[in-house]
């Protein structure tokens, strides 16, 4: 283990929101198998008081789980390179964790979206007196719960595996391995893949923006659905349209494959804002389903859920369109300014 101060922080955050989860799901078990909404018992009358403790709790749960993973990712990315012998930037973090600090990254992120959902089912709970979906939004809290363990524990393995004195390859390897490949992803080709990802821009911008635009009482659960599953959809396949070919041209280089010297200051910390907006489009993209479940589900909340839904398919379309133009718009300059592309 590393006593830096960054990574005390994100260990010391982690264990509050270790312990909060611990009160939550204590709190929320309790909810779950006694809930009886409008009966007048003390019983009753002391679940609701503990439903909004819970509340707040989870609210606090998801600030300091958002801190926390940003914190990650700047550690990885800024702070561990500068402590690692040959890396340059987190990939030489990532491959003196023996790839732990990756897939770590990836449960916080996952969790992350749990977390939120459940969040935003709660605030839909508590747009009307009544809290009718009390019971879901517990069971849903519950669920979150071993995301959030599974995700602490991996992060503290993953830190604990770190070998600060093992010398890296770190974008070397990247180079290498970009050269001896034939530039396809899976079964897809590069322009293939570049077709899907700007064909796949135009259709959720669109898509996501008529149903914002678009008033309706209730939502298909086939289409809110839907919507969640193509966003992240095209969240993988944009990530990997910018690592294989877009990330050469914020490089300005050619074979530079690594996602990770995006977030260096030398190309201005792009990679946060690119990165950040593949996050959010697919957080609320996990949203849309969640206000079609509290509409069918709870009538009273249908139209604090329909307003939500809305804004959430609106934010979409343009975290699509903000992120696209981001990934594209280097590449486009490049071309207009020496007449050809990298590759």
């Amino acid at each position: 283990m590393i006593w830096q101060p960054v990574l005390l922080v994100i260990i010391a955050l982690d264990t509050m929101t270790a312990v909060a989860v611990c009160i939550l799901a204590a709190i929320q078990v309790r909810i779950a198998l006694g809930w009886q909404g409008g009966a007048a018992t003390q019983h009753q009358l002391l679940l609701e008081r503990r439903a909004e403790t819970a509340a707040l709790i989870g609210r606090a749960i998801l600030i300091v789980w958002i801190i926390s993973t940003v914190a990650a990712l700047v550690a990885i990315t800024s702070v561990l390179p500068g402590l690692i012998p040959g890396a340059m930037c987190g990939m030489g973090a990532v491959q003196a964790s023996g790839n732990r600090l990756a897939s770590a990254l990836l449960l916080r992120c996952i969790a992350l979206a749990g977390v939120y959902a459940w969040r935003t089912l709660d605030r839909l709970n508590y747009a009307t007196p009544v809290a009718p979906l009390t019971t879901a939004s517990a069971r849903l809290g519950l669920f979150c719960v071993p995301l959030v363990a599974v995700a602490i524990w991996h992060h503290l393995a993953a830190l604990g595996h770190l070998d600060i004195t093992r010398v890296v390859d770190c974008c070397a390897a990247v180079y290498d391995t970009t050269i001896a490949e034939t530039g396809e992803v899976f079964w897809l080709s590069d322009t293939v893949l570049v077709g899907i990802f700007l064909a796949g821009s135009v259709v959720l911008v669109s898509w996501t923006g008529w149903m914002a635009a678009v008033k309706k009482r209730r939502g298909s659960p086939f289409k809110a659905v839907s919507v969640a599953l193509v966003s992240l959809a095209w969240a993988w396949v944009a990530s990997h349209a910018l690592v294989r070919l877009f990330a050469a041209y914020h490089y300005g280089v050619l074979h530079h494959t690594c996602p990770y010297c995006l977030f260096l200051p030398d190309h201005y910390g792009i990679g946060f804002f690119i990165f950040g907006g593949l996050a959010l489009l697919v957080l609320e993209g996990v949203t849309v389903p969640i206000c079609v479940l509290a509409a069918s589900k709870a009538p009273s909340t249908a139209c604090y859920a329909q307003k939500r839904q809305r804004r959430a398919l609106a934010l979409m379309a343009g975290f699509t369109a903000l992120t696209t133009l981001i990934i594209v718009g280097p590449a486009l300059i490049w071309r207009l300014e020496h007449g050809v592309w990298i590759r």
